[in-house]
């Protein structure tokens, strides 16, 4: 889980208006006039407005380069700029969203992405964001009519909520200079980290793979809200893998993340690490088959993070699962926290916070830190388990019952809506 560090940027809350802040960069005007446009001109005869519209554009640099036995295998460097819309028809109490309207698990999803010529010329800009949100717009409208109907042959829930909550509108704006990415130091050190692999007769494998990316975020929508914010990220993971003498396969991994693309610690002591985890995986080659056991097991450090996450993850997302109106019944399952509010699901002293703001523990550095989530609204840190008792989902902008409004967890992975998700 996160840590229980915080870090409270400051927003300011403002009336929601037309014009871009003096400070704002150039797609950012182009997307505020487009959306003044199309928020007014969007419609269909006979058909209802947008009453909401988002846009988010990611100008980003990627490097991906990896290595095995200490010869590259891959080494890519890509900027691309992309556009995600987010039109919702309807209102705040009933709209288009969070709704399978086709056969495809991804017909809900309200922010597929297109392309932005790099220029970041205006008129380029404002016409990808049109044709996106008329795209939007479109499938919106379809969407709100099957819900409506299939609402109208339901019985009414007793846990039915708003559709969209309501949200401080918020201005920021980093003007901060995007963080700068060394392919060449990259390459150098994946090479030095599968070549340990290579020290020992025994490693049949032996691939180390780092990736980072740079970004500038830019978010705006029809409320009122401006948001700019820089982002850069690093991973770096070799796995190394051999076989016992009675044939059973192994592996061992070393793997090493952080929120800054600048945090990378020195080769020599990754390199270090590399060797103790290539000696592990020679000492669990030679070490004797347990016998068959029945008992507990106690995982520790790293490891007992991992498992509480795996199994709580999924279950701590506060988003509902869409609703769907086709014959297949694809909607998702509701989380099995679901009613559990107050209810031990720890042991007594357990506490978990995820915080998206906490860069670091100590000098332990953290992955997956963001100030803005997906959906414009500024990241919370968010105690979900407190002396054992569990107290919180993590909150998108469609609410639940007992959780109207979202806490700046809302995350997308390019095939879905944004849902409430853990930082990481």
């Amino acid at each position: 889980m996160r840590s229980l560090l915080l870090f409270i940027p400051i927003f300011v809350a403002v009336q929601a208006r037309a014009d871009a802040p003096e400070n704002a960069t150039p797609i950012v005007r182009a997307l505020r006039d487009e959306m003044a446009r199309s928020i007014e001109g969007l419609s269909l005869p006979g058909a209802k407005k947008p009453y909401y519209l988002a846009y988010r554009v990611d100008d980003g640099t990627d490097a991906r380069v990896g290595a095995s036995f200490g010869a590259l295998t891959e080494d890519h460097v890509m900027h691309q700029q992309v556009l995600h819309a987010d039109v919702r028809v309807g209102d705040y109490g009933a709209d288009s969203g969070n709704f399978i309207a086709g056969d495809s698990p991804w017909s809900w999803s309200s922010f597929r992405f297109s392309s932005i010529p790099l220029e970041d010329t205006y008129d380029a800009v404002r016409r990808v964001a049109w044709l996106s949100a008329d795209d939007h717009y479109k499938s919106a409208l379809d969407a709100l009519e099957k819900k409506v109907a299939v609402r109208a042959a339901q019985e009414a829930s007793p846990d039915r909520v708003d559709d969209f909550s309501h949200e401080p509108v918020i201005q920021y704006v980093d003007q901060s200079p995007m963080a700068t990415l060394d392919p060449a130091r990259y390459r150098a050190l994946v090479k030095a980290l599968s070549a340990v692999g290579g020290e020992s007769p025994d490693v049949q494998t032996s691939s180390a793979i780092l990736g980072a990316d740079a970004q500038r975020r830019s978010f705006v929508s029809s409320e009122g809200s401006v948001a700019v914010e820089l982002r850069s990220a690093i991973h770096v993971d070799l796995v190394l893998r051999a076989q016992a003498d009675d044939g059973m396969k192994l592996v061992d991994f070393l793997s090493f993340a952080a929120c800054a693309a600048n945090r990378l610690p020195a080769q020599d002591e990754l390199v270090a690490a590399a060797r103790r985890t290539a000696t592990e995986l020679e000492e669990t080659r030679r070490a004797p088959v347990v016998e068959d056991y029945t008992g507990p097991v106690l995982f520790e450090g790293r490891a007992a993070a991992q498992v509480i996450r795996h199994i709580l993850s999924g279950e701590l997302s506060g988003t509902p699962p869409p609703e769907s109106g086709n014959a297949r019944g694809m909607e998702g399952r509701q989380p099995e926290l679901v009613g559990q509010i107050g209810q031990r699901i720890l042991p007594v002293g357990y506490r978990l916070e995820d915080d998206p703001l906490a860069e670091q523990v100590g000098a332990q550095p953290l992955a997956g830190c963001y100030k803005i989530d997906d959906e414009g609204v500024p990241a919370q840190r968010v105690t979900v388990v407190d002396d054992g008792l569990f107290r919180a989902f993590l909150m998108s902008r469609t609410p639940r019952k007992g959780f109207p409004r979202s806490n700046g967890h809302a995350r997308d992975d390019f095939r879905a809506s944004p849902r409430g998700h853990l930082a990481t």
